[in-house]
């Protein structure tokens, strides 16, 4: 029965399970060959059991289960079975036998799931409680994408899992120039089945319009696995009119499929699913343009719009557009099939894919995620990414832990905003929850949710009272939080929440000193869970902003005049209206003084219709722009008259831009303003005060050039973004190292960092 591979060592036995194995057909039948192969050349005895071999009456379940026994005879202890995931529904009671009364080491292959590929709801129920099952009786699983990672866990399947993907095994090749062509060949590989979504493509093909640009549609593929589909393909094309202009190749051999990738200059996967798409990768290969579906693990391949156009699974109209697009324009084609081919790792061969798995077969019964070199799993959390200080902060740090070390995820559970733009391009994960009006109440839920799913490690809430509370019901092993502010206007049951939260807090972060002293009062908690962490900013975006002169043309400034600026939220809080009444002191004796007002929020309109009374109608508003670096550069002085500050952060801004600062005397203000060196701190907030010493630096040059020196000093050496995280990194560790057997090897030390 079955077919050998032979090796030296018979104690290695290794029995690799799939529908065919001799010749692969699929891409998952590949993979499942390529890895016994790799096992034979290196000292095992591999037997590679096909459905054929076992299933030849088309039985199911516990008649095949005994078959399958009696035909391998003594299975010794020391063996593994390698299990494609496709097998489920006929292998589910053998592998119950296997965990019961054997040692044998159960492994599985999981290309994607089958489940959600039933039709019906009771054949699709039963059809996942299967797969659960079977999945469940595994060792070790072995997937193939993030995607096919994801499908998994959202069984509730935790377990022993690795992620190794598989090769083209192409030796690397000079990207080809394409001629110009009067026809345009297109490309499509994959056996016919209607999950390949063949139809589709044909229906956008016979409504494709491209003028006198002609065009060839060559189907490499076998038609004989779903015969039915291939001859409504056949017809669908006679129907269509495309009879000239489509062929069907049948199965290639490699040389002759090799012939086919060069030959062609488009090429399409118009799949319904896809667990990897290594012909995808195999096209990349070529330098070839491609236009896929944006299904399974394909987005994680190429990139839409550089490498590749995806459009919906199914979707006509947009696969013939994407169609007519690459047709008529050359040069789209050409930069498609470049970038496309910058995306493979020719190196990657599928000995890798071998030797991964000898690996994991063979490591000890330690689960291999949770092994001490696996990063740290850290979950962020804030209300959305809108304009503002703690958003920018927020997301700032999400993309400046290093990825070597650290797994983020970036949770907004009301929703987006403008600054998901800081998070693009990055390693971070983006998780918008949505919940707004009512649905507040379902936050917890769908935190507790993404927390299990994703197993986090750390979650890290701004404060994030709900989402701690989710993290300690899902046994998140760190919650941290962080205090932005002195929160005097807490109703009494706020402050109640917060003290119980905080007590299942493992470390508070504080923005300042200031924040830590009144939290701990407010909340009476004890201190040993609180750190201080300064905020930090972009150093180098300042230093780097335009000189004066352009940076004032940018905004429509004058060029010679001496410009007055605050820049904040239009809140109470920030007291924009002190400063435009101390503006109005200023102008009534230096008229000749521009006032710029900064920023964004509800009192807009009453802090513009009191300018207008005051006589300030030249004064300059500056709403909602995001490059604080270019107002600062185009300012002379900043003035802060906040009533009350945990940070503020444009003070740190208007330090790096080189400005001196006049600000009021509260809050953390101070632990950032040196006074008399880097800026001036006013008592009290006296709009007298304010006036006068914003008088002193507009009259005294020399002053307002060693201030703004001595301030831009002191940011670069204490309010660094890069100081900031490093921080926030060693608190994560030394956490972690407390809490997490696994990184208890682990010290608090930039070493990691």
């Amino acid at each position: 029965m079955g077919r050998f591979v032979r090796g030296v060592k018979d104690s290695k036995i290794v029995y690799v399970f799939n529908s065919q194995l001799i010749p692969p057909v699929t891409g998952g039948e590949r993979y499942d060959y390529e890895v016994g192969r790799y096992l034979a050349k290196n000292d095992y005895s591999v037997r590679f059991v096909e459905e054929r071999d076992v299933f030849q009456l088309r039985r199911k379940g516990l008649t095949d289960s005994v078959l399958l026994i009696l035909k391998l005879g003594c299975i010794a202890n020391r063996s593994v079975m390698v299990f494609d995931g496709g097998l489920h529904k006929r292998m589910n009671l053998f592998c119950l036998y296997l965990r019961l009364f054997t040692g044998t080491r159960l492994i599985a292959i999981v290309h994607h799931l089958t489940s959600p590929l039933k039709g019906g709801i009771w054949r699709g129920v039963i059809d996942r409680v299967s797969e659960w099952l079977f999945l469940k009786l595994m060792h070790r699983l072995v997937v193939n994408s993030n995607y096919t990672l994801n499908q998994v866990r959202s069984l509730g399947i935790d377990k022993c899992t690795t992620i190794i993907h598989p090769a083209v095994n192409l030796s690397e090749r000079e990207l080809r120039q394409k001629k110009s062509v009067e026809t345009v060949n297109i490309l499509f590989v994959g056996y016919l089945s209607r999950r390949k979504g063949l139809d589709v493509l044909l229906k956008a093909l016979g409504e494709v319009k491209t003028g006198n640009r002609r065009w060839n549609l060559r189907v490499v593929g076998k038609t004989d696995i779903f015969p039915d589909y291939a001859k409504y393909c056949e017809n669908l094309v006679r129907d269509l009119g495309l009879k000239e202009r489509v062929e069907f190749l049948g199965r290639l051999e490699s040389d002759e499929l090799e012939d086919e990738y060069k030959k062609a200059d488009i090429f399409v996967l118009p799949s319904l699913h896809e667990g990897y798409g290594m012909v995808v990768r195999e096209a990349a290969s070529y330098g070839l343009p491609i236009i896929a579906t944006r299904v399974g693990a394909i987005p994680e391949l190429v990139r839409n719009g550089e490498s590749a156009i995806l459009v919906n699974a199914g979707d006509v109209n947009a696969l013939r557009e994407a169609l007519e697009k690459l047709l008529d324009d050359e040069g789209l084609r050409a930069r498609m099939g470049r970038n496309a081919y910058l995306t493979v790792d020719f190196s990657y061969h599928w000995e890798n894919v071998g030797e991964r798995f000898e690996e994991f077969m063979n490591a000890d019964t330690r689960d291999l995620q949770e092994s001490r070199k696996r990063k740290l799993r850290v979950m962020i959390v804030i209300v959305d990414l809108s304009i503002g200080g703690i958003e920018e902060i927020t997301s700032r740090l999400a993309t400046n832990l290093p990825g070597k070390y650290f797994d983020v995820h970036f949770v907004c559970w009301r929703g987006g905003g403008p600054l998901e733009a800081n998070l693009e391009g990055s390693r971070v994960k983006l998780h918008l929850l949505n919940c707004k009006g009512w649905r507040k109440v379902l936050a917890p839920f769908k935190m507790y949710k993404l927390l299990v799913r994703e197993r986090v490690d750390i979650l890290h809430g701004n404060p994030g009272t709900f989402a701690r509370l989710s993290a300690w019901v899902a046994k998140t092993p760190v919650i941290v939080s962080t205090v932005h502010s002195v929160y005097l206007n807490k109703k009494w049951w706020q402050v109640l929440a917060d003290r119980v939260f905080t007590r299942i807090t493992d470390g508070v972060i504080c923005v300042s000193n200031a924040v830590r002293d009144f939290t701990i009062m407010q909340l009476r908690a004890r201190k040993e869970r609180f750190f201080t962490i300064y905020n930090g900013i972009k150093i180098d975006k300042f230093l780097d902003a335009p000189d004066k002169v352009k940076a004032r043309r940018i905004l429509g400034l004058d060029r010679d005049r001496i410009y007055v600026t605050s820049l904040g939220r239009f809140s109470t809080e920030k007291g924009m209206d002190t400063f435009i009444r101390a503006c109005s002191i200023i102008k009534s004796k230096r008229p000749d003084i521009g006032f710029i007002v900064a920023g964004y929020g509800p009192l807009e309109d009453e802090l513009r219709e009191l300018a207008n009374t005051l006589g300030l109608s030249e004064m300059v508003f500056i709403i909602a722009r995001r490059d604080p670096e270019v107002i600062m550069s185009a300012s002379d002085i900043f003035i802060c008259a906040s009533r009350r500050a945990g940070f503020e952060i444009t003070i740190v801004e208007a330090m790096a831009s080189g400005l001196p600062v006049v600000a009021t005397n509260v809050g953390a203000i101070p632990e950032v303003i040196v006074d008399g060196e880097t800026g001036i701190l006013v008592p009290g907030g006296s709009l007298d005060d304010f006036a006068r010493e914003a008088l002193r630096l507009i009259d005294d040059r020399e002053m307002r050039v060693r201030m703004g020196m001595a301030g831009r000093k002191r940011a670069i050496e204490k309010f660094r973004i890069k100081r900031m995280t490093t921080q926030v990194a060693q608190l994560y560790w030394e956490l972690a190292s407390r809490k997490i057997t696994r990184f208890s090897h682990l010290e608090n030390n930039s070493k990691y960092l």
